[in-house]
């Protein structure tokens, strides 16, 4: 039997503490969101009266206490890891693993001493214990099933079974139950009810403890789950990373995304109590060294009818759901365009990127419902940079989208290998120039270290061109053209232009910048991935002319004025605008103090208030013919007079 070793004695150890089922008094806990001061959690749970109860250690495990406050007391020592704990009836329960398999375990709440209450053999790595009813449910993997494998497939791979089994241990006569589902992945308990989730030749299913009936539902392969009232709750998947989301075993529900930059990795990671959520989050930690956050699940899980949301089927722009229920349909381009001109009232919001080459056309020909009276929607506009507000108000002042995203083109570089390779990258660098740093790069000892999309680069120039210019007959674009056919033409990649690096994805994983020299993109997420390194420094993508503004896309939400939910929808809209305007590195917030305190960031900000929104154009008025032009189809004169044909009347509709 493992030890455990009292550390205190004194009668406010675990005293006044009523283990029990979850209760549906509110916890009496200050603030919507709270982070508790523990380190090295491996498992914890949650009394009903809100005292958080964690086992923490690499190799042995403390059992520890917080109050609401976080307030933290050790109790008891055990000579072995534990990643399962739970609370009930004045008891501390918890599993270790055995010679034999596991042993679930119980500490007396006023002796302190420990009890071995049975063992489960073949049953290893068990990630999550639960307690309801007087039976005691875990969730691990047996011995017997290891090579048995599942066959299910979806759009995000395979489901990876690992020989998981869940079993039910009556904690008054001892007796163990093993439940018959053959692909148990994920599980919670709550009054009595057990809910499962597994897998079949079928999919990903809901279910009871002994598989009776089956409710198909696929939310993707569940790290952890957390029943909350009835039969809705709070889960982690690899279908929308990096997220906590909120749902049902009815696929017509839907789901909400609560929380960001959330990493759950097992069962244990979740728990409910008193109306709020509790999670050990690993995102941006290592393993073991996550935080214990808590949240009020009524502050973070709205109660709405089901939002209808469209974009383009190429969009991967969605902002963060906020708790409510959004319904995401994606339509082909010429969809897309169609039924939001049409105002058809099939759906209540949609998303759009004014780079897609029918924003403009949507922008002057699509009618917005007025965002204006949406609280916190004009004091979000406020705080972006000023060119951004002004993109978001027609002349005659009505908000008719809310921005979300923006993104310029910006050269990331390492100042130190450059200097090496002898290349030079620097702030308003003109496009020919730029080449002849990716012609410098190539002949360099750093040949590996560098990425430039040719294809990207080239739409950026061709749209900040499109955004000073209304015709395509001037030396501004004939010399580019001549050029870049020369230097760098799309329709044949240069070798001196490669598409991507190894040596960027090793900047990311932290084995320092070794050979990376420089990259390209247009997209500020890629370009905030590297903000805390503090090894780069970047500039503004290349220009076709001296002192330009930057051309930066806008991704927005607009809002149908046909929607049957409109209430719904603008309350979404207000809540997202408040939940933009605290973001940070966001680089779309004027507030110089939401961004780090790094030259890289100094840099990035710097271009991104430098910038301009720019809305694309169909893509057969110019690019489709520049194709052509690249790959001899074409000779200049008649891409020039024949973009300006369609321009003009494009210009004029």
């Amino acid at each position: 039997m493992k030890k455990i070793a009292a550390l205190f004695l004194s009668a406010v150890l675990l005293t006044g503490c009523n283990f029990s089922a979850k209760t549906k008094k509110e916890l009496d806990a200050d603030g919507a969101y709270f982070t508790y001061p523990a380190e090295n959690v491996t498992a914890f749970d949650v009394s009903p009266d809100g005292t958080l109860y964690t086992a923490e250690g690499e190799r042995e495990s403390l059992i520890c206490s917080y109050d609401l406050a976080g307030s933290r007391n050790e109790l008891a020592s055990v000579d072995a890891k534990t990643e399962a704990v739970a609370c009930f009836d004045d008891k501390l329960y918890y599993a270790l693993p055995t010679d034999n398999g596991t042993g679930l375990f119980s500490i007396d709440t006023e002796t302190l001493q420990s009890e071995q209450l049975c063992e489960i053999v073949g049953l290893y790595n068990a990630n999550n214990l639960e307690i309801d009813g007087g039976c005691a449910y875990i969730l691990g993997r047996d011995a017997s099933r290891i090579n048995v494998h599942g066959a299910y497939y979806d759009e995000f791979g395979m489901y990876e079974y690992n020989g998981e089994r869940l079993y039910k241990v009556d904690l008054g006569n001892g007796n163990i139950t093993a439940s018959g589902i053959e692909f148990p992945q994920a599980f919670s308990v709550l009054d009595g009810s057990v809910l499962v989730y597994a897998a079949d030749e079928n999919g990903f299913y809901f279910t009871g403890f002994n598989g009776e009936e089956k409710s198909s539902n696929d939310l993707g392969s569940i790290t952890s789950m957390e029943l909350y009232d009835k039969d809705k709750f709070i889960f982690s998947s690899n279908k929308i990373i990096f997220k906590l989301n909120s749902g049902t075993a009815d696929h017509d529900d839907g789901m909400a995304e609560i929380l960001e930059n959330v990493l759950v990795t097992k069962g244990n990671d979740i728990r409910f109590e008193g109306g709020f959520g509790f999670i050990r989050n690993l995102y941006g930690h290592e393993e073991g060294s996550g935080v214990i956050e808590r949240f009020k699940i009524s502050d973070y899980i709205k109660p709405n009818n089901k939002i209808r949301f469209i974009s383009s089927e190429y969009s991967f722009d969605e902002p963060f759901g906020c708790g409510y229920v959004i319904e995401q349909r994606k339509l082909d381009s010429e969809n897309f365009a169609l039924t939001i001109l049409s105002q058809d009232a099939g759906y209540d919001m949609c998303i759009i990127n004014s780079a897609q080459d029918y924003s403009a056309n949507i922008r002057s020909k699509g009618s917005f419902y007025p965002l204006n009276d949406v609280e916190g929607v004009a004091e979000y506009l406020d705080s972006c940079f000023p060119y951004v507000k002004e993109a978001a108000h027609t002349d005659s002042g009505e908000i008719w989208m809310l921005p979300v995203l923006l993104n310029a083109g910006a050269v990331y570089y390492d100042p130190k290998n450059c200097n090496a390779a002898d290349v030079t990258l620097t702030e308003n660098m003109l496009y020919k120039d730029f080449i002849g740093q990716c012609k410098k790069a190539a002949e360099s000892d750093f040949s590996d270290g560098y990425s430039v999309h040719c294809y990207q680069l080239t739409q950026n120039m061709l749209l900040n061109y499109l955004s000073k210019n209304t015709s395509f007959n001037t030396e501004i674009f004939r010399s580019f053209a001549e050029f870049s056919k020369e230097n760098a033409n799309i329709s044949n990649f240069p070798a001196y232009m490669p598409i991507a690096c190894s040596a960027e994805n090793d900047l990311l994983s932290g084995s320092g910048s070794g050979k990376f020299l420089f990259g390209y993109s247009f997209g500020s997420r890629r370009q905030t991935d590297f903000a805390e390194l503090g090894l780069l420094r970047a500039c503004s993508a290349p220009k076709l002319e001296n002192n330009a503004k930057n051309a930066v896309t806008c991704a927005f939400i607009t809002v149908n004025p046909s929607s049957s939910n409109l209430e719904a929808a603008l309350d979404y809209i207000g809540s997202l605008a408040k939940y933009l305007s605290a973001q940070r590195n966001s680089l779309i917030l004027s507030d110089k103090s939401l961004y780090s305190d790094t030259d890289y960031m100094r840099d990035l900000y710097n271009i991104y208030e430098n910038g301009q929104i720019c809305f694309n154009v169909s893509s057969e008025i110019i690019f489709d013919d520049y194709i052509g032009f690249c790959s001899g189809e074409l000779d200049l004169d008649s891409l020039i007079s024949e973009a300006d044909r369609k321009y003009a009347a494009y210009l004029n509709e």
